[in-house]
């Protein structure tokens, strides 16, 4: 029913952060020691580690606060990080899925959280590493667009509208999926997939046991009146027109928008 509804997606909107410990300014006592315990082994490793203890906590949080998970798990990511450099990837190298209207990283959902939206039916397999290296790209940068806010995580919307055998990319999802749980653990706030057809379940099937329990309880598939139900989510300001909102943002449009600003790294 629609009752039932606005209040699945209010539980959705609203699960990141919902934990009643874990975080900067409600931690219990073992939740403490677990983030010193972290922090001191850490800086054994990276002396001039940036990190803020919530950056240690979103580990933890992952690892229900497992002390030797969390810092293998962490040491691991900033081993990544030296190497690959993410926020290093030059835009115009990887913008062949804004070129074919895949990829859209615009707008904000109703928590203010900042939105990345993807045209499935579009997405290329002989594209997946530049799709994969984009989304990577992208996530660093929507972290840091909430490094001075109270928000921590960014949402994720995915259009299967039109989606078929064609677009199916095991190696994408798994890319995008374990980086995003081992680099950017309780980055994800709401996960978003819109008008599922059926030849998606192949897909799905596949990619559902690489959840953690805390990412998949984010994601939330919308069908039948999907772009009205997109609303109770995601103001139409804040949505593209091709989703039913007011946002006339393209991917094409806004690759041009993105190769005008000057480089920040």
């Amino acid at each position: 029913s629609g009752e039932e509804w606005v209040k699945q997606a209010e539980q959705v909107l609203h699960i990141a952060g919902s934990d009643p410990s874990g975080y900067v300014g409600r931690l219990t006592e073992a939740e403490t020691e677990a983030l010193q315990f972290v922090k001191e082994e850490t800086r054994k490793v990276y002396a001039e580690t940036k990190l803020q203890d919530k950056d240690f906590l979103r580990f933890l949080r992952a690892c229900e606060f497992d002390h030797d998970k969390s810092l293998k798990m962490l040491l691991a990511d900033l081993e990544w990080r030296a190497t690959e450099k993410p926020w290093d990837i030059k835009i115009e190298d990887v913008r062949a899925p804004f070129d074919n209207g895949t990829f859209l990283p615009v707008g904000k959902d109703k928590r203010g959280r900042p939105t990345i939206y993807y045209f499935a039916h579009l997405h290329d397999p002989q594209l997946s590493e530049v799709a994969s290296k984009l989304t990577l790209y992208t996530m660093e940068q929507k972290c840091r667009e909430v490094e001075d806010t109270d928000e921590e995580t960014f949402t994720m919307v995915f259009d299967l509208t039109g989606y078929g055998l064609r677009n199916m990319d095991v190696n994408f999802c798994w890319s995008v999926i374990s980086r995003l749980q081992s680099s950017f653990p309780e980055r994800l706030g709401m996960c978003l997939i819109l008008n599922a057809p059926s030849v998606f379940s192949i897909l799905w099937n596949i990619c559902r046991p690489w959840l953690a329990k805390r990412t998949a309880e984010k994601i939330l598939f919308l069908d039948g009146d999907y772009k009205g139900k997109l609303g109770a989510l995601i103001a139409a300001e804040e949505t593209p027109v091709a989703l039913g909102g007011t946002l006339a943002a393209t991917p094409q449009s806004h690759i041009t928008v993105l190769l005008a600003q000057p480089t920040v790294n």
